[in-house]
């Protein structure tokens, strides 16, 4: 998950941490597609609905293939992509869905003056050895 926020520098004082949301961005698991939009991440968490379950066996893997990658952030030479672990791939999409969401062009320099802050846990990665 990446969210976009804008903080508020006009108080400088011992509370200036207000922040705003302006865009969200997901890379996570769903029914039967990973889930990329507040909207799909929405109709997930409204309804309740588990994503992390498959063939009896709990651990949430997103499912995103190298194609689906490469067609939703493009501008990622092959050379480096190639290198890239599924964890690499969910960070960069979801921050690729947030400035898109909040209408940020990252190539343009939108994003001059930003700092990325990164978090992931999960085990996705060790499913296929489990199993």
């Amino acid at each position: 998950m990446f969210i976009v926020s804008a903080v508020n520098h006009a108080h400088r004082g011992a509370r200036a941490r207000d922040a705003v949301v302006t865009g969200m961005g997901f890379c996570l698991p769903g029914d039967c597609s990973p889930v990329f939009t507040p909207a799909q991440l929405w109709s997930v968490a409204s309804r309740g609905q588990s994503c992390l379950r498959r063939d009896d066996v709990y651990y949430g893997s997103v499912g995103l293939s190298r194609d689906e990658f490469d067609d939703r952030v493009p501008d990622v030479a092959g050379r480096f992509s190639r290198h890239f672990t599924d964890a690499h791939r969910f960070g960069l999409l979801s921050m690729t869905l947030a400035c898109e969401d909040a209408g940020l062009d990252f190539r343009a320099g939108d994003l001059g003056e930003a700092a990325v802050l990164v978090g992931r846990g999960g085990v996705d990665a060790n499913v296929h050895n489990y199993l």
